[in-house]
């Protein structure tokens, strides 16, 4: 049911933007004739903007027109249309019939909230509109009327009762696992889930599941987990067991854009974090391994650098160094009677007798054991 008027205010919301300069339609395959001007515009204008800085005149750069608004202008003007959208009272939303408010206008034409005059004239607590104000309602009672109240006005008057629902109640509120419920295995660190009942686009999690009591535990790779996602919160993942309880929830994972560095930076911490986090035990059992090398390093480096070999800021010395040779092994013979494989080796080896001859010391019985 939501669905509809959230399409609805989508459409009108395109409409009131749609006299912003730089319109591109459904596509840029059609974008407005305009559009494309005005883009072959701004890159001359920019380009001979850049022309006069370099030629030290700042002062004529500055005045320069551009043909698009800037960022910082678009998100003011869209704050505008949005305050300016959710201020209407010319609607006819559903659920509305009791949501009025009264307003009077004491001069012709300029109309104010009633709850703007009303004072506690004996002190008693009680607020009521002054007597001048009320005599002029009852001589002209079109000083007065109702209208329906904006979304901004229930929204403000309504905010504090609006209680967000706790994961367990969801999870007992959806029951059927073919909504919101998957099995989903670890591949890569990750959690990939894909359902366009609640997305078009592959959901990808990371396999870090915060528990309700704080603390984070990283999901086995290549297990299977039942997870359960929020159509409303697709940015988290809920891991539940066998009997629907809760266990953690595990973040998204979004994938920064290649043009953002800041947001490359941030991604890459994050995998260097967890990756810290899985091998600290491993750092920690070998860390005496560690640092038995790493003092083998150093007294090798000092060797070297007391050789002349290597400057003492771990730099190759100018003096250059002998080419290490490279010696191949000689293969080992496949048996003992491959002369060719002892060419080089020195004298042969003697020859052994074979178990089934009969200088041998190993015994074997006439009649062989039938396991049949």
């Amino acid at each position: 049911r939501g669905k509809t008027h959230l399409e609805a205010s989508h459409a009108a919301l395109h409409k009131i933007n749609a006299f912003i300069p730089g319109q591109t339609g459904k596509d840029r395959q059609h974008q407005q004739e305009s559009t494309l001007g005005r883009i072959k515009e701004a890159e001359w204008a920019i380009r001979y903007t850049q022309a006069l800085r370099a030629a030290g005149r700042g002062d004529l750069a500055e005045a320069v027109q551009m043909p698009f608004i800037t960022l910082r202008e678009f998100a003011d003007l869209l704050t505008l249309n949005y305050t300016a959208w959710n201020a209407r009272t010319d609607h006819k939303l559903e659920g509305w019939n009791d949501r009025y408010t009264k307003e009077i206008s004491l001069a012709d034409g300029v109309w104010e909230s009633r709850e703007k005059y009303l004072t506690d004239t004996d002190g008693s607590g009680y607020r009521e509109l002054p007597a001048p104000v009320l005599a002029l309602i009852a001589a002209q009672p079109e000083r007065m009327r109702l209208r329906r109240m904006s979304p901004a006005e229930v929204w403000e008057t309504e905010r504090g009762k609006v209680r967000k629902i706790p994961m367990g109640l969801y999870i007992d509120m959806i029951k059927d696992e073919k909504i919101c419920g998957h099995k989903l295995r670890v591949r890569h660190q990750q959690l990939q889930m894909q359902d366009k009942l609640i997305c078009a686009d592959p959901l990808i999690y990371r396999a870090v599941c915060y528990t309700p009591d704080a603390r984070m535990e990283y999901l086995l790779e290549g297990e299977e987990y039942h997870c359960v996602a929020n159509p409303f919160d697709l940015a988290h993942l809920v891991i539940v067991d066998n009997a629907g309880r809760i266990l953690g929830m595990c973040p998204q994972l979004t994938r920064a854009s290649v043009a953002d560095e800041d947001a490359i930076h941030h991604q890459t911490g994050k995998v260097a974090a967890m990756k810290a986090a899985l091998l600290a035990d491993q750092r920690a059992r070998w860390a005496g391994d560690t640092a038995r090398e790493l003092a083998k390093h150093e007294a090798n480096a000092a060797l070297f650098v007391e050789g002349g070999v290597l400057t003492p800021d771990g730099k190759r010395a100018a003096k250059p160094l002998p080419e290490a040779r490279k010696t191949a092994a000689k293969p080992l013979p496949r048996r003992a009677d491959d002369v060719d494989a002892f060419a080089g080796m020195g004298e042969l080896p003697a020859r052994t007798d074979a178990p089934d001859s009969p200088s041998s010391p190993l015994s074997y019985p006439e009649d062989p054991i039938d396991f049949m």
